[in-house]
């Protein structure tokens, strides 16, 4: 069985796409800041282990695989400063709770 973190749960989509993909898997702890998210997790998966912001998180419990979600948010194209060789892929996502 795979121990997996998932950093920047959201809603559990990876542990879903996990379930859906048969793989046999533990969720031994998650990085959520959002408390909508965190509620939604709940309802959906059950209650997990919140490590909390990641920036705050010293040390991860023993896993074999972190899985992340990108963040939901709109893409500003002011975010593509070629001058600081920061490039972005600039897109139109839409908001995650619309």
């Amino acid at each position: 069985m795979i121990k997996v973190i998932e950093l920047f749960a959201g809603i559990g989509s990876q542990r879903q796409a996990l379930k859906e993909a048969k793989i046999e898997h533990e969720i031994v702890a998650i990085s959520e800041i959002d408390k909508y998210a965190i509620s939604a997790c709940e309802k959906l998966h059950g209650p997990t282990l919140n490590l909390g912001d990641i920036s705050k998180i010293e040390r991860l419990p023993q896993s074999d695989m972190w899985t992340y979600s990108f963040p939901c948010f709109l893409w500003q194209e002011e975010w593509v400063d070629l001058k600081k060789g920061v490039i972005l892929i600039v897109h139109y996502y839409g908001r995650c709770n619309d």
